[in-house]
């Protein structure tokens, strides 16, 4: 009897989370155009945009946009061994889910963001509808 409990339990475990990846829009960033062409599609998407080229010692480039609720902040990284670093100052900051992308041993980006912003940036996405 107790094996058909659990049996039971299992079956139920997995519709359920067969119910939530139907029901959710599961969205990855997979690129990112250069830092200019961001600001360019965030500030014609009426974002408030600053750019700060080389604020420290890990980063080349970071890039921290709003309007209203919706926000993007994105590290370009100078050696993917700082992606932590980035993920930190990040997190000290936003909520949100934090994306990298690791290219070769340079040009990493590690990104947070709202789905709209992430949209209206026109970054590279791969969505499970």
């Amino acid at each position: 009897m107790k094996k058909v409990k659990n049996i039971a339990l299992s079956i139920a475990i997995l519709l359920l989370l067969a119910m939530c990846l139907v029901a959710c829009n599961i969205k990855f960033v997979t690129s990112v155009p250069p830092a200019h062409e961001v600001v360019e599609n965030l500030e014609q998407a009426g974002y408030t945009v600053t750019v700060d080229s080389m604020p420290n010692y890990y980063t080349s480039t970071k890039l921290e946009a709003t309007k209203g609720d919706d926000y993007l902040v994105i590290y370009w990284v100078i050696d993917k061994s700082y992606c932590d670093f980035a993920k930190r100052e990040i997190g000290k900051k936003y909520n949100g889910a934090i994306s990298t992308i690791e290219g070769n041993m340079t040009d990493s980006v590690v990104l947070c963001g709202t789905d709209q912003a992430i949209e209206d940036a026109k970054l590279g996405t791969f969505s499970f509808n």
